[in-house]
């Protein structure tokens, strides 16, 4: 057997191919185009020398992995990027919307008042001259002075055309809404008083007394809500605001927190000991509780706090009766009369917490006697 070493291999490279015989691809036939339109044959250059690769150095695995972890940075910064956004979407969708502040109100302009109204306010020849803010001012607060004379003495309705006149003149004069709506709720005018304690609130925002008063408009005219709120918002500014005791305590009974409205009765009653409405309010819930010895005991007070008040003696005539002492009842009815007219009494003796008094002989005599009274005095009512 004959053993022959092989021969070496020669690398190729894309120029030895090419100086080389016709390949199966085609050799040089390869590099020769399509024949053109007139038939003839262009051969085109062979391409470029190929370019041999790098040999790979020594800080390529380096270089390779620092790429890599620059791609990777990249990526995280545009992760946390998109992340900020979203959460910053989110933080502003779930914040509540701030509403733009209220426009601020102007100061109120001087009032234009023409110098018939100034000569009636005060009194003077008549003149035509430009009327001066500080002429203005001392005329309303004069009217204001003579109103609460006029209401001293008893004088309700030319207190009220002094007040208004005095509003009409210079709006920004103090008390001048307030007192007209004080004497609107006084004659059961309860629209007119809350639409001039209202206006007297916009004068002057900071007036407890007013909303109060206010709150007191509303429960007179059976507004248990508005009134609740306003005098709860009183209380919550300033919690030793005693006048707001009674009115809060009385919109605590219609809502039937009667309990936290003793509380509040009673300690109204500790602060204001002088007062016959707070034993007259104390008294009525502590009747509504069927404490009605309690309620006579502070019926009583009231009574001798303020003895020219028929309605103390009405009630506490009818927890007399409730509790059988029907001498003391009629005691008491005869009182009342003498400071009420007898149609009145009359009416609350038909009620039914006198029902046992009237089935009593006494009582039905006093009934005859008191029934001929009422009717004396509704005839002569008719006559005038």
């Amino acid at each position: 057997m004959k053993f022959a070493f092989p021969k070496p291999r020669t690398r190729k490279t894309a120029l030895t191919r090419d100086a080389a015989a016709p390949s199966r691809r085609g050799g040089y036939l390869h590099y020769i185009s399509k024949p053109d339109r007139i038939g003839k044959i262009q051969p085109t250059p062979p391409p470029a020398a190929v370019r041999p690769r790098k040999r790979p150095t020594r800080n390529a695995a380096r270089d390779f992995h620092m790429a890599n972890v620059k791609r990777l940075l990249i990526s995280l910064a545009a992760m946390g990027l998109v992340l900020g956004g979203m959460y910053q979407f989110a933080k502003r969708a779930a914040a509540p919307r701030r509403r733009p502040p209220p426009p601020s109100r102007p100061a109120p302009a001087a009032p234009a008042v023409d110098a018939d109204l100034l000569q009636d306010a005060l009194r003077v020849g008549s003149t035509r001259e430009p009327v001066g803010k500080g002429e203005l001012i001392r005329a309303a607060v004069d009217l204001v002075d003579e109103g609460k004379q006029l209401e001293a003495q008893d004088m309700q309705e030319e207190a009220l055309g002094k007040y208004l006149m005095a509003a009409r003149l210079w709006p920004l004069v103090p008390d001048a809404m307030r007192l007209a709506g004080r004497i609107h709720l006084a004659r059961g005018e309860h629209d007119r008083a809350v639409e001039a304690l209202q206006a007297a609130i916009e004068q002057e925002p900071d007036r407890l007394d007013i909303r109060t008063e206010l709150g007191e408009a509303f429960l007179a005219m059976g507004r248990v809500q508005p009134a609740h709120e306003t005098l709860r918002a009183v209380l919550e500014r300033s919690p030793n605001h005693i006048p707001a005791y009674l009115p809060f305590a009385r919109s605590l009974v219609h809502r039937g927190r009667t309990t936290e409205a003793r509380l509040l009765v009673r300690r109204y009653v500790e602060e204001q000991p002088d007062d016959p409405q707070g034993y007259y309010q104390l008294a009525m819930i502590e009747a509504g509780l069927g404490n009605l010895d309690a309620a006579l005991a502070g019926l009583q007070t009231a009574m001798t706090l303020d003895p020219g008040n028929g309605t103390f003696f009405l009630e506490a005539a009818a927890a007399a009766s409730l509790l059988s002492r029907f001498d003391l009842s009629l005691e008491y009815l005869r009182e009342a009369e003498q400071r009420e007219n007898p149609l009145e009494v009359f009416m609350t003796l038909r009620k039914s917490a006198f029902d046992r008094l009237r089935d009593t002989e006494a009582g039905r005599a006093y009934d005859a006697e008191l029934m001929q009274r009422a009717r004396d005095y509704q005839e002569a009512r008719l006559m005038q």
